[in-house]
């Protein structure tokens, strides 16, 4: 449930700065990302955006997986792989 509020609220700001969302994902992980390493070069610290990336991947990857071979990715599928990514 969480990462449904999450997807909604990146959507309503990816459109409020009218970008589409995968626009707005890529900008704001750059973002992430690059504060991450700048805190990480003072600090000796890695970040905890590393965590979520490695996440995000596994969502992406296994639905395109499924879109790869023809098949439907149901709800409870995607939510089945959001939760266990969280």
């Amino acid at each position: 449930m969480k990462s449904r509020k999450r997807f909604l609220g990146s959507s309503r700001r990816s459109s409020v700065e009218l970008l589409t969302l995968s626009e707005w994902c890529r900008e704001t992980l750059l973002a992430n990302v690059n504060s991450q390493e700048e805190k990480s070069t003072d600090a000796g610290g890695t970040g905890r955006s590393w965590p979520e990336l490695v996440a995000l991947r596994a969502i992406v990857l296994n639905a395109l997986f499924k879109q790869a071979n023809a098949q439907t990715l149901m709800a409870e599928e995607m939510q089945r792989l959001i939760d266990r990514a969280d």
